[in-house]
């Protein structure tokens, strides 16, 4: 990522639940990257859970029916 000329970061864990074992761990890993590098004045965005969000649910009950 430090080759590249980035606007923004954002830091995705693809876990649809919330567990500090996995997504917070993931994200805690990723801010401290962010911090430790040149990376750290690029504008970073944290998405965190997203099991409940209502696009979300609709996409797969759509491919379920």
């Amino acid at each position: 990522m430090l080759s590249f000329s980035l606007d923004k970061i954002i830091l995705l864990p693809l876990c649809a639940q919330f567990s500090t074992t996995t997504t917070g761990l993931a994200c805690n890993a990723g801010k401290k990257i962010i911090r430790s590098t040149k990376l750290e004045k690029v504008a970073c965005k944290y998405t965190c859970c997203y099991y409940d969000n209502k696009r979300f649910i609709e996409a797969h009950t759509e491919l379920l029916l």
